[in-house]
């Protein structure tokens, strides 16, 4: 294997050079025109992409967050968290997804920082909760409704 890398440079394969010091470099290969006057940073990806298992994660995350909340807040005795036991689920969520972006740039975990595209993710999470959990509850409502018998048919009986 070493034999095959021998001859190669980062001309050969551009990603070979992953650290560049200089940020106004450009990746080898690309032609630059002269009608491009901007000489600035060029914005790297960083390995932050839209469909990858680190925004799914943060998809599920904020879901099963917010159905559990949720759940433990409508199981209560209390008829006002019973009531914004969906908006609970959320807000506690969010809030659990702020808190691991703030550490991510704090530096608590190991990771690059703080992504947007990590914060939509968990906005999507809670989203999809929040149609669940109104879905199941208008349904739950819509079929006690059907259960209940009618009072006429108890007094025939």
């Amino acid at each position: 294997m070493a034999r095959c890398l021998e001859g190669l440079t980062t001309h050969h394969i551009p990603y070979l050079k992953l650290n560049r010091t200089d940020p106004n470099e450009s990746l080898p290969n690309t032609k630059s025109s002269s009608s491009q006057s901007f000489k600035g940073p060029k914005m790297e990806n960083n390995g932050d992409e839209w469909l990858a298992l680190d925004k799914l994660e943060h998809v599920l995350f904020c879901f099963f967050i917010s159905i559990f909340v949720s759940s433990i807040a409508y199981l209560s005795p209390f008829s006002l968290l019973r009531r914004w036991s969906i908006w609970i689920g959320s807000l506690a969520s969010i809030a659990a997804g702020a808190a691991k972006e703030a550490g991510d740039e704090i530096g608590f975990w190991h990771s690059a920082g703080a992504s947007a595209k990590d914060a939509v993710a968990d906005l999507l999470g809670v989203a999809i909760a929040v149609l669940v959990l109104s879905v199941w509850r208008w349904w739950s409502r819509r079929r006690s409704r059907k259960i209940k018998p009618d009072e006429e048919s108890e007094e025939m009986v």
